[in-house]
């Protein structure tokens, strides 16, 4: 049997093969956490009942590792992996040789001991009832001791997890821990601003608000002879302008990144995307996998969808005096981000649609729209 650990790219993982000993089930990566480097490991003890050693060097292991962050100014070291040791210490009902070892190991070097509050290997008994222990663990040195939290067995869709489920076979074990992020103060968060929604106006409703109350105040002036300057009924006109917008415009939430073509629809796409990547995160199982990959293809295709739709709605409405300012825009939203598509284009010589030549690249759409759009081509027809 053997171990490994797979940390995300976004912690810059590093494997320490210097502290791996030979014969010792141990694997190590060195991560960043907020400026803060950390030894990460996983390791497996031999669950042989007739002897100790296999517990006895995985622990020296540990041990030598510990020193080797002291000397290294790294700030804390975590181990989870299965230990084969089961102490009531921990939550179990037994204690077995292991247990003892590695509780009496954790007394004398100052580590700590984390344990989710069930068993982690289940298995069923003779008798049909279910039983097990608590053998999966996590030892901590250093600042990590302070970031231990929740620590929880997570026993749903076990089957896609390990063979003989849920007859017998390990659990997952979540360990959950709060690291203080430095700093946090110094970054500035983003200031949302409330404008209006003019895509969704009631333009109808609008016009007809300030229709109905310029006419009253042309009434009322006709009738009473008021004597009002041209700066009451300016501000008049005002004042039922943007009661009309606060009644008929819904508002929305901006801020610098916000773009021009999303929708409702993106964002609830993007929030089930979210769901499924945390989901899969938590658990990779092939089921939260697959659920992870459609909703992916489908915020992408929406995504370029609402793209395109977003690109026609603005060139049909363009003259030449816009050409400039739209050319800008839409490099900045599609031009400077490799992951942005827009759709293949045709380009048809006096309209042939028929005998139209297909552009793919990047390159000769943009050449394309340049040369329709910028010049003012596209209003000769």
């Amino acid at each position: 049997r053997g171990v490994s650990i797979s940390v995300s790219n976004s912690y810059s993982p590093q494997r320490l093969p210097q502290l791996e000993e030979d014969g010792v089930g141990i694997v190590f990566s060195l991560i960043n956490v907020f400026n803060q480097s950390l030894v990460m490991a996983s390791a497996y003890c031999n669950p042989d009942p007739s002897t100790t050693d296999g517990i006895t060097k995985l622990l020296e292991n540990i041990k030598r590792a510990w020193k080797f962050c002291q000397k290294a100014n790294i700030s804390g070291l975590a181990v989870f992996g299965d230990f084969n040791a089961r102490s009531q210490q921990w939550g179990d009902k037994h204690q077995n040789p292991r247990g003892k070892v590695l509780f009496e190991f954790s007394n004398k070097n100052k580590c700590v001991i984390s344990a989710p509050p069930a068993n982690t290997f289940v298995m069923k008994n003779s008798d049909g009832t279910m039983g097990g222990s608590v053998i999966d663990l996590c030892i901590a040195y250093g600042s990590t001791v302070k970031w231990l939290a929740d620590s929880w067995v997570d026993d749903t869709d076990v089957h896609e997890l390990f063979t003989g489920a849920p007859i017998r076979g390990h659990l997952p074990v979540l360990q959950h821990l709060v690291c203080p992020q430095q700093n946090a103060s110094s970054n500035t968060p983003l200031t949302a601003r409330t404008v209006f929604n003019y895509e969704c106006a009631n333009w109808s409703g609008w016009s007809s608000y300030i229709d109905e109350i310029l006419t009253n105040v042309l009434n009322n002036y006709q009738q009473e002879h008021h004597d009002r300057t041209p700066t009451d009924l300016y501000n008049i006109l005002i004042n039922a302008v943007n009661d009309a917008s606060n009644l008929f415009i819904p508002s929305k939430q901006m801020c610098c990144h916000s773009k021009p073509y999303w929708s409702q629809n993106l964002t609830q796409l993007s929030l089930n995307l979210r769901k499924c990547q945390d989901q899969y995160k938590y658990k990779s199982t092939i089921a939260n996998k697959m659920a992870f990959d459609k909703s992916k293809d489908d915020f992408k295709k929406a995504l370029t969808k609402e793209k395109n739709d977003w690109i026609h709605s603005k060139l049909e409405k363009l003259n030449t005096k816009e050409c400039m300012l739209f050319w800008k825009q839409y490099k900045r939203l599609f031009l400077s981000v490799d992951e942005n598509f827009i759709g293949n284009l045709l380009e048809a010589e006096n309209n042939d649609c028929q005998n139209a030549t297909i552009l793919s690249s990047n390159k000769d759409k943009e050449k394309l729209l340049f040369d329709t759009f910028h010049t003012g081509k596209h209003l000769e027809n």
